[in-house]
């Protein structure tokens, strides 16, 4: 299908542009390994065709064509194409009502339990799913990519986990995000950008010093410095694969004294330059929204 009008829609400040924000598409050669850039989002991959091995955390997962897999956000994720895949991704940032008398927070009973036994974030593609990927890949190879859309196919995509998968399937499913134990780590999530520090982080999280270590080190086992590295650097990476985005804004964004800065910083964590680092991830950015 052809996009009628394509600047008017490009121009609107509804146009959704944003490299991790909602539905994305992706044609992967075996070999290739993709990084979710994740940032402050959840994140569902649809494998639709080939094998992966996903990795979330610790934890790796054998993958087939027709499953799912989630992944919440601040868990490193990665798939590795072990033949050619094409895969749909969505980014959302919060969990919406699944339809007005069941929401994800009353799926929390089933989510505390399996937060008590290993970690199954995998689930199949069935046939509705399927259909509803089919019919937004349509919309993505035409790149509709206004706001509204996406937050309709959002409500349409979690609409049908409730009516085609048992209240098990989809608690199991979305525990890390929805589990009570997450709290702490949802508020760090939604003011960590603001803090340049870990003392103004704990300052405005409203924790003092000491109590914000340890809680950071419970909820995360990691000490809140590093943390906050570790999230610079992805922040960073998934803005240099994105090509659409300028140095000057990935510079401004992130705090960097000055271009000089900023390539010290990339040498130092990346082990290359940023127009290198761009260069050699130009693949990944070429198969945005394709699907072959």
């Amino acid at each position: 299908m052809t996009l009628f009008y394509p600047d008017e829609h490009f121009a609107c400040f509804n146009y959704e542009s944003d490299h991790t924000n909602g539905f994305k598409c992706y044609s992967l050669p075996a070999g290739e390994v993709f990084v979710l850039p994740q940032g402050d989002f959840h994140c569902i991959t649809f494998l639709l065709s080939g094998e992966a091995k996903y990795i979330i955390g610790d934890h790796t997962f054998e993958m087939q064509p027709m499953q799912m897999a989630f992944a919440y956000r601040g868990n490193s994720a990665e798939l590795h194409a072990v033949t050619d895949v094409e895969i749909e991704v969505n980014y959302f940032d919060h969990p919406q009502d699944l339809c007005e008398k069941l929401t994800l927070d009353s799926l929390m009973h089933i989510s505390d339990r399996a937060s008590n036994r290993s970690l199954k974030p995998i689930l199949p593609i069935k046939e509705p799913m399927l259909n509803f990927l089919t019919n937004l890949n349509m919309y993505l190879n035409a790149k509709a990519s206004c706001k509204h859309l996406h937050e309709l196919k959002q409500k349409e995509m979690l609409l049908i986990f409730r009516f085609f998968y048992t209240k098990e399937e989809a608690g199991t499913f979305f525990s890390p995000m929805i589990s009570g134990e997450l709290d702490f780590k949802a508020l760090i999530y939604s003011k960590y950008r603001d803090a340049p520090s870990v003392s103004d982080l704990a300052r405005i999280c409203h924790y003092p010093p000491a109590s914000f270590n340890r809680a950071f080190r419970k909820h995360f086992n990691n000490s809140p410095y590093n943390w906050l590295q570790e999230q610079r650097v992805k922040v960073v990476k998934s803005m240099l694969i994105d090509k659409r985005i300028p140095f000057s804004r990935i510079i401004s964004e992130n705090g960097f004294a000055s271009p000089a800065h900023f390539t010290i910083y990339c040498k130092k964590h990346l082990h290359q330059t940023p127009s290198h680092y761009r260069k050699v991830n130009a693949l990944i950015e070429k198969k945005t929204d394709v699907l072959k």
